[in-house]
């Protein structure tokens, strides 16, 4: 992931992940949030007596897999749908991780996501939910000022670009019935992903 000169891919990576989790924890202040937990496996390193062993740096562990988007008419980017939770108080937040799997950058913005030009951030607002049950297809919430109550690239960088390997997670809240019992995720690029188990407290 590209990022300004004076800061590192690490940093930047550390730094979506801290906003990712912010969005889940608060819920842009909308809902009440949700504490995302998640173990880290750290691993095996050589022996040493009388000292823990240097292992080398934590791997996240991995994330849920609710259901996988099949591309439509592009190649380069993978979609995982990981889960999506109802509030019990008529929201949802749905989260899913791009990986770019290309050998050049992609860029995450057009049809998928919007230029808030305002903070210089990419905004992933476009991607839907429909209701399976009530067959009603809702779109990302936003605050009083437009603004999308979803996952927002880092504000320091003009662009988000996701280099050839490099994954992210996204969380896009939403309008969820009290009926639902299962979404149909809409990601523009990709084949809708039905069947998606909406998850309740």
């Amino acid at each position: 992931m590209k990022a300004m000169p004076s800061m590192s891919i690490r940093y930047t990576k550390t730094l979506l992940a801290g906003a990712a989790a912010l969005v889940l924890a608060t819920g842009c202040g909308l809902v009440q949030g949700e504490e995302k937990t998640g173990a880290s496996a750290t691993p095996s390193g050589g022996q040493s007596s009388g000292a823990a062993p240097n292992a080398g740096p934590t791997r996240p562990a991995a994330a849920p897999v609710a259901g996988r988007a099949t591309p439509a008419g592009q190649s380069d980017l993978n979609a995982t749908i990981n889960s999506f939770k109802a509030d019990g108080a008529g929201f949802g937040t749905l989260t899913y991780t791009l990986k770019n799997v290309g050998s050049s950058d992609y860029q995450v913005s057009g049809p998928l996501a919007s230029e808030a030009t305002r903070y210089l951030s990419v905004q992933p607002n476009n991607v839907q939910v429909q209701d399976d049950q009530a067959k009603v297809i809702q779109y990302t919430l936003a605050d009083t000022s437009r603004n999308c109550l979803c996952f927002w690239t880092d504000p320091s960088s003009d662009y988000f670009y996701l280099e050839p390997g490099d994954e992210v997670m996204f969380s896009n809240m939403y309008q969820i019935s009290d009926q639902a019992q299962t979404v149909t995720v809409i990601i523009p690029g990709f084949q809708p992903v039905k069947g998606v188990k909406v998850e309740r407290p």
